[in-house]
């Protein structure tokens, strides 16, 4: 009989090709996971996909039947003492239900193409923890504050709670240029991906001025709505992309010749935990941030 899983809030917004990587991990080649999507044998909601398909959580993934050799062969990842020491000195907060993290500049959430290393490869199976949740996502070159929950149930908890924009979330970023206003909103939709096609979404971005430096300008940031790379492309349309932010900003974010680092970190979090706890953590600069802040002479408040 054909298998049917549910998408679960963790897995929302991923592309259909990654899970089915890191659900199939080692048991089955990638070429027989393309036919099988090509050839209609795998489908979302009873219809027909392609491997770029985002899913979305409560959507029913119809996977065929398999044969005992095509079977998923659940194997632990293997975890570097190396990364997972770096993520035990990541932890910023723990109770019974979450942990944040202050991701560091260059970890990859989710595993892709040529990386190394991916922070699920932890999640999955951590040996103190065991198994930990995504509750939202961070870009590679994005730093800061990240929350996983400990359980599905706490996963779903955060998810819903983003979801009904009940937790706060604020960003730092060192911009290119000046806005037009010390403090403002900006409001300009933004293209979404989903499984129907290319659709357009109202996307809202609250900014304060903190300091600005030689051209470059401290910014606090605070998405309204939580549209993928939303603060990066809103920064870029007002005419001041992101310090070292080649993708939405080219030639113009990086005025100082080209810098590795994108300068945008996640710099505090506030929600009510699974408990009723209210938590509010705050994620120190990671080093490559704070050295242009001292170049520029930029005070952190």
């Amino acid at each position: 009989m054909a298998e049917i899983i549910k998408i679960q809030p963790e897995d929302s917004g991923q592309r259909l090709d990654r899970w089915l990587k890191r659900h199939f991990k080692g048991s089955i080649p990638y070429t027989l996971l393309q036919k099988l999507i090509r050839t209609g044998q795998i489908r979302l909601n009873g219809k027909r996909i392609k491997t770029d398909t985002i899913l979305e959580e409560g959507q029913e993934l119809r996977l065929p039947p398999l044969a005992p050799s095509e079977k998923p062969i659940k194997t632990p990842p293997k975890i570097r003492a190396s990364d997972l020491e770096a993520f035990q000195e990541s932890i910023l907060y723990e109770d019974n239900d979450v942990l944040v993290l202050n991701k560091p500049i260059g970890w990859a959430v989710q595993g892709g193409t040529n990386l190394k290393f991916h922070l699920d490869q932890i999640l999955q199976n951590h040996p103190t923890y065991g198994r930990l949740f995504l509750t939202h996502r961070l870009d590679r070159e994005t730093s800061g504050v990240l929350i996983l929950a400990k359980s599905r149930e706490a996963a779903a908890f955060i998810t819903q709670a983003f979801k009904e924009k009940i937790i706060e979330k604020t960003y730092w970023a060192l911009i290119v240029g000046e806005p037009p206003l010390d403090e403002g909103e900006i409001h300009e939709p933004l293209e979404k991906k989903t499984p129907r096609g290319t659709m357009t979404v109202d996307a809202e971005t609250h900014y304060r001025v903190l300091g600005a430096k030689r051209g470059i300008t401290w910014v606090e940031l605070m998405p309204l709505t939580g549209r993928t790379h939303q603060l990066r492309q809103h920064m870029a349309m007002i005419g001041c992309p992101i310090l070292g932010d080649g993708l939405y900003g080219g030639r113009e974010a990086h005025p100082f010749g080209k810098r590795s680092a994108l300068h945008l970190h996640a710099r505090q979090i506030s929600f009510t935990g699974p408990t009723a706890k209210q938590i509010q953590v705050q994620a120190p600069l990671p080093e490559e941030l704070l050295k242009t802040f001292r170049e520029l002479g930029l005070k952190i408040l």
